[in-house]
């Protein structure tokens, strides 16, 4: 929610301004999901997750496209590398490699 995206900001997590919009997407559409307009407090709670998001756009505009370029450029180089599907899939592939040497009957030589 917003408090995440609070200590993310205090803690210098973004390393690009797609990820912080990202989280303010996130955040708008969780709030619209889950809220209904025909409550007065979930009503309110829409309106200021659709101005905050605004806010957000009109914000962007004002900040210089080579800085926005420049954090997306470096933003896959600061980001985690997922390696655990490579590894089950290693594991997997490795099991199989195992089970198909076990069926395999031994030549036998006169």
């Amino acid at each position: 929610g917003l408090l995440d995206i609070l200590e993310k900001l205090d803690n210098a997590e973004y390393t690009a301004l797609s990820q912080y919009n990202e989280d303010i997407d996130t955040l708008h559409s969780n709030i619209h999901g889950y809220f209904s307009h025909r409550d007065p407090r979930g009503l309110r709670y829409r309106t200021r997750a659709t101005q905050l998001r605004d806010a957000t756009i009109l914000n962007n505009h004002k900040i210089h496209p080579n800085l926005v370029a420049f954090t997306e450029e470096t933003r896959e180089e600061d980001e985690p590398v997922d390696t655990s599907s490579s590894e089950e899939e290693d594991a997997d592939e490795a099991a199989k490699a195992a089970r198909a040497a076990r069926r395999r009957k031994p030549v036998r030589r006169h």
